[in-house]
């Protein structure tokens, strides 16, 4: 890393968890400054809209940044890369909805587990998750080493990778939030709440294509390899 890179506070490893933290009191204001139908309809702008409108920009960028020295097993990695990035896109975009004609969601358990969905139903959309989940788990075995050695050597772009992991997850937490606390007291949560949670659940997760543009931007300036020492 060079020295201006090191004085560049976007290439700080605190950058994007900051951002993230200080991007909060925009789900925020939707929650305690509009009124329960605005906020529900800026909710709705933000999940069908502008989500899916970053993660193509999140494609681009990707590509943008690209190096032009890879080697021809990095393309392949990088072009695994971009294609989770796309089925980020497909998912936003209700893919769980079109793999089904029978059912709410193909994505679930219980879509597997119901003997009235069709069994060609079932076999496209297992077919379709063993496709991701056999890249994530490739791409996650490969560079498992790398990031855990530079995330103790401040590498802003494995920092923005660990933010947007830690995000995906606090954003499945609240969006499985009410359903669970249903279940467990026999309680829906009131509608203040239930916007609240709305707000943060699908607001955040427009941040996650930002956190996919962040790190490839990091990662283009720092020239640092997304690979571990082994030939």
């Amino acid at each position: 890393m060079n020295n201006s890179s090191k004085r560049n506070w976007f290439y700080h490893p605190l950058f994007s968890p900051v951002f993230i933290i200080i991007m909060g009191i925009i789900p925020l204001a939707n929650w305690l400054l509009l009124d329960r139908d605005t906020a529900i309809w800026m909710t709705f702008v933000w999940d069908d809209y502008i989500t899916p409108v970053l993660y193509v920009l999140a494609m681009i960028v990707l590509y943008v940044c690209k190096p032009k020295d890879n080697t021809p097993k990095q393309n392949i990695n990088f072009w695994l890369f971009e294609f989770i990035t796309l089925g980020m896109l497909l998912r936003e975009l209700g893919i769980q909805h079109w793999l089904t004609q029978t059912d709410t969601t193909a994505i679930k358990i219980r879509f597997f587990l119901n003997p009235n969905n069709p069994i060609h139903e079932k076999i496209i959309t297992a077919l379709f998750l063993l496709m991701w989940l056999v890249i994530a788990i490739y791409l996650f075995k490969r560079y498992t080493r790398f990031l855990f050695r530079e995330f103790f050597r401040l590498n802003a772009t494995v920092w923005t990778i660990g933010t947007t992991c830690m995000l995906t997850v606090f954003v499945k937490f609240v969006d499985r939030f009410a359903d669970n606390y249903k279940r467990y007291t026999g309680v829906s949560l009131s509608n203040f709440w239930d916007t609240g949670i709305s707000s943060f659940e699908e607001i955040y997760e427009a941040f996650l294509p930002v956190l996919i543009m962040i790190a490839a931007i990091q990662f283009a300036r720092l020239r640092i390899r997304l690979e571990d020492s082994r030939p």
